[in-house]
């Protein structure tokens, strides 16, 4: 019989596995692969291309039953893929806004970075 493995963390599409403390739950050590598998589905539903940017935004139930919003902004490809994740204090009642939040500050990173 074959041996039974956890799926891999890096088979999660789109993601740069880079785990970072959340500054939401003091301290704890969370990781984009856990955020991202929580929210696979989401990542294709909400995913908007911006010129050489893809953002895909996401969001998590907490235990206060609100929503935290987080963007991956990312571009390149291959080896050169740059990903970035923005984890947000903010707490929202649905998701949607949660979403819509992190569509937000998305583009406004790419603003940002666009004209430096």
């Amino acid at each position: 019989m074959p041996r039974m493995t956890a799926p891999r963390c890096d088979a999660v599409p789109h993601v740069k596995l880079v785990p970072q403390p959340h500054p939401r739950f003091h301290g704890v050590a969370s990781s984009a692969c856990a955020l991202a598998s929580a929210s696979v589905n989401s990542l294709s539903a909400h995913a908007l291309s911006i010129g050489k940017y893809t953002l895909s935004p996401m969001s998590k139930l907490t235990e206060t039953g609100l929503y935290a919003a987080s963007v991956s902004v990312r571009s390149g490809r291959g080896s050169g893929t740059l990903d970035r994740v923005f984890r947000f204090v903010s707490a929202f009642p649905t998701r949607e806004a949660a979403i819509q939040y992190a569509l937000e500050q998305g583009r406004s990173v790419i603003r940002q970075t666009q004209t430096t």
